[in-house]
């Protein structure tokens, strides 16, 4: 879909159909091209020329306006650095880029950059105007540098912490960092009682934890006694509720944190005012399992998940017994299963990307209360898959290798 968006896109900006030289909105973006092109000023450009273009330097033209970059489907690395770009809304349909720098411009919000497509993405933002960063902890690479942090003096200790948020997976606490530092010191992070170093390497380290309660818990992660960054866990809670009632669910967390993101609910509906989750359950509703993202200062913090449901006697989450699993197979695929009674016969399984989009849905066979389904998606970094039947919901979410 997203590719035939792109052809009618292009075909709209050509205001002649299947014309054959492009008409370029910047004149300042059309040169650069020319120049890469070994064009003359005078030259046309036409869309088979620019569709060979993998790897170009577009930095330092004056480029504002960058709508044209979507004559360039086929760009992997792509350098649009001191420029005086605000508006970056449509790189994020170049689903071939995989290398992008965009430093020194007037950039104030980079959360249109989701890059779905893209397995892996390495992008440059430093020295622009941005304070929201929440979509960032898609990627995979520590090559995405922040204004004012460590690059701005080579001479000074710097220590960069690209991603230090707690998630819920399986039900299970877990906590997520990945740090940059020249320091010698390999940082530590601690809280309730646990305690682990990180390898300032810029490696993704999961460490599962170990926590009592359901209250939040406060995670800090410091080099040399210096703290540089601190997050705080929301174990996954269970909460009885009734068919047809509502319920209002405060998070615990502090004053500055703020619900940035809530899963599509099956059985009800689920709102948030960013303070709290508000639940409303259908006529059919047993169990709705809620995944919620929350932030602070612009930056993710963490995932939990709330289980309600009419019976909590019902659920041990101490035990692996009817568990919902999710794996990704060496093939890409991702692979399903969950043993329980309270599997009917059919189930519907519904994927999302991580901004709630709908990317597959299906009716799976659950006979005798087993599923053991393979689906394949490549569509997302991170996507989030739900499972229904008999009035119950579970949900989890997936990082994609």
């Amino acid at each position: 879909m997203r590719k035939v968006i792109m052809i009618i896109s292009l075909l709209l900006m050509s205001g002649a159909g299947f014309a054959q030289d492009i008409t370029f909105y910047s004149s300042e973006f059309e040169n650069g091209v020319k120049t890469h092109l070994g064009l003359g000023e005078n030259d046309n450009v036409s869309a088979a020329r620019t569709d060979t273009i993998t790897d170009i330097d577009l930095s330092g033209l004056g480029i504002s306006d960058v709508r044209d970059a979507l004559w360039l489907p086929n760009v992997r690395r792509l350098d649009l650095s001191d420029n005086l770009i605000e508006d970056i809304a449509p790189l994020a349909r170049l689903d071939s880029l995989r290398e992008l720098n965009i430093a020194y411009n007037k950039i104030k919000n980079a959360n249109v950059l989701t890059f779905s497509n893209s397995p892996e993405m390495y992008v440059d933002l430093a020295f622009n105007n941005i304070t929201d960063f929440s979509l960032f902890y898609t990627f995979t690479s520590c090559r995405f540098t922040l204004m004012g942090e460590g690059m701005q003096n080579d001479d000074s200790p710097y220590c960069d912490v690209w991603q230090f948020y707690c998630d819920a997976v399986g039900n299970s606490p877990l906590l997520c960092c990945k740090v940059e530092s020249d320091m010698a010191d390999a940082a530590q992070v601690s809280g309730a009682g646990n305690s682990f170093s990180v390898a300032t390497d810029c490696k993704l380290v999961e460490q599962s934890l170990s926590v009592d309660g359901t209250d939040p818990v406060e995670f800090r992660l410091a080099v040399n006694d210096s703290v540089f960054s601190t997050t705080w866990l929301l174990p996954v809670r269970i909460l009885q509720l009734d068919a047809g009632a509502s319920i209002r669910i405060e998070t615990g967390l502090p004053a500055d944190y703020f619900i940035t993101g809530i899963s599509n609910a099956e059985h009800g509906t689920a709102t948030t005012d960013s303070i709290a989750i508000e639940y409303t359950a259908g006529k059919d509703f047993q169990q709705e399992e809620v995944l919620f993202s929350y932030s602070c200062g612009g930056l993710l913090k963490g995932y939990s998940k709330v289980i309600l449901t009419t019976d909590p006697s019902g659920i041990d989450m101490a035990t692996a017994d009817g568990a919902f699993k999710v794996s990704q197979r060496s093939d890409g695929s991702l692979h399903l299963s969950m043993e329980s009674s309270q599997l009917s016969a059919e189930s519907k399984v519904r994927i999302f990307d991580i901004s709630g989009r709908l990317i597959s849905e299906e009716v799976v066979k659950t006979p005798g209360g087993k599923l053991d389904h393979n689906v394949r998606t490549d569509a997302a970094k991170v996507v989030v898959v739900q499972l229904s039947s008999g009035g119950r919901s579970w949900i989890e979410k997936v990082r994609l290798k």
